[in-house]
């Protein structure tokens, strides 16, 4: 790779970078971040909820389903990592933010979780795990709906 593509690589990073995690000057625009990281997440839910469905039915080989979910969980990470280093510009944010995290959360520890199982070949803890996602991937969407 030349030096140009490399430098056209990093400035197309830092743009895309800057877009996804900008500052917030209002309520509203928090609120916006706060939707689309919760439509983030709930994708990554979803995503884990299904691989970890077929890997119960045995429709999909353990290692590819940690992977999987391991990629996900780096995702939905991510995304809360990026909101969280949002500074929310009123109290009516904060709390947001903070309301935000308790749905979070427990959205990643159950990826988490899905995760080790996975990858220590537990499936008896699957079916808990998969409800665990049901109900995280429900709150997801309720809070997008209380935000959107």
């Amino acid at each position: 790779m030349g030096t140009r593509s490399v430098v056209g690589w990093l400035a197309l990073l830092v743009v895309s970078a800057a877009a996804c995690a900008g500052p917030s000057g209002t309520t509203d625009d928090f609120r916006h971040k706060v939707s689309r990281t919760a439509a983030s997440i709930d994708s990554d839910v979803q995503t884990a909820l299904l691989t970890a469905q077929l890997a119960l039915r045995e429709r999909l080989a353990l290692p590819y389903a940690a992977t999987t979910i391991s990629q996900v969980e780096d995702d939905a990470t991510s995304a809360q990592s990026t909101l969280d280093t949002r500074q929310p510009p009123t109290t009516a944010a904060h709390d947001l933010l903070q309301h935000a995290d308790t749905v979070l959360q427990p959205a990643i520890s159950a990826l988490t979780d899905t995760r080790i199982a996975l990858r220590a070949r537990n499936i008896d803890q699957l079916p808990a795990l998969i409800r665990r996602l049901q109900g995280a991937n429900h709150d997801l969407e309720q809070l997008y709906q209380a935000v959107s």
